[in-house]
């Protein structure tokens, strides 16, 4: 029997997550949310559509919900989908508040279903192997990333919540994840031109974490790097994802000659996200640490924007 998914919008995000899904041969759309239901979508085939979640969930007998509608939307929807049964997979940034996130927490537990937020970096073969590493290494040094564009695109949501929520979610699986809460946060707006520009540099435990994220940059670009005392690692999505590993040479520095490239590519990381969203969901049991994760990557995000807004 095919896995009956319904899915909730259909903008650029949604098309790419439609692609993904039709490419397996277990997976059927059974339905979409949509806005304006008279503009026409080649790419859903025919699929009916709906401007009403619980009208869509009525008469369709789906076994999971993915949910990239505009983030200030996502618990409503989450939530309604909850509460008809269906497991849910929810694009970035889950929310753009705590308490938003809480309430998903909270229905989820209530449902007894699992709900996973589309970190999809956290399902990269490389980026997997770098938290191995920390986890082997124990405390880094420092953790430094940087992440953006090299224009100004239409967005949702500010440049924190959109770019930052992967490094977040990063940095909250490489550190500890639960509780790692980081101790203080200093975040400011790097304006230059007209195109959004942010810092932040965290207290993690006594981990110094500095993030930038521009749409300043002279192209498209990710780098999240974890220093170690004698090695560096250095996690990118571009041109494929890629972990690489430099020794700190006797001078201190690190030589560029001498980086080692341990992994490279794998699994796409968003097919490997809705594998395991899918094998979540088959099962119908709610996943506890996909939970508190979520919750803690937006507290700290929440905490971030507040400090950007004083």
């Amino acid at each position: 029997m095919p896995f009956k998914m319904a899915l909730f919008g259909a903008g650029k995000w949604a098309r790419n997550i439609a692609r993904a899904l039709t490419e397996r041969g277990d997976v059927h759309i059974e339905a979409a949310l949509v806005r304006d239901p008279s503009k026409p979508r080649d790419w859903l085939h025919g699929t009916p559509v709906y401007t009403d979640p619980s009208a869509l969930l009525r008469k369709h007998a789906c076994d999971g919900a993915v949910i990239c509608t505009p983030p200030a939307t996502h618990s409503d929807f989450c939530i309604t989908a909850l509460e008809h049964g269906l497991p849910c997979f929810l694009e970035k940034p889950a929310t753009l508040s705590l308490a938003e996130m809480k309430r998903i927490e909270t229905a989820a537990m209530r449902a007894g279903l699992p709900v996973v937020v589309d970190y999809i970096h956290l399902h990269s073969v490389p980026f997997q192997r770098l938290v191995e590493e920390t986890q082997r290494r124990g405390r880094p040094v420092k953790v430094i990333a940087l992440a953006g564009n090299k224009e100004a695109a239409v967005r949702d949501c500010s440049i924190l919540w959109d770019w930052g929520a992967h490094d977040i979610a990063m940095a909250v699986a490489c550190l500890g994840g639960v509780g790692a809460v980081p101790h203080q946060v200093d975040a400011w707006p790097a304006h230059t031109a007209a195109f959004d520009s942010i810092r932040l540099r965290l207290d993690w435990a006594g981990i110094p974490v500095h993030f930038r994220f521009s749409q300043e940059l002279p192209r498209k670009a990710r780098a999240f790097c974890v220093q170690f005392q004698e090695e560096v690692f250095l996690y990118t999505d571009r041109p494929v994802h890629t972990l690489t590993r430099w020794p700190r040479g006797a001078a201190g520095r690190y030589r560029k000659a001498s980086g080692e490239v341990l992994v490279q590519g794998g699994v796409n990381p968003l097919h490997a996200a809705l594998d395991s969203f899918i094998n979540k969901a088959r099962k119908r049991a709610v996943v506890r640490d996909d939970l508190s994760s979520s919750v803690e990557v937006t507290r700290i995000l929440e905490l971030c924007d507040r400090q950007l807004a004083i």
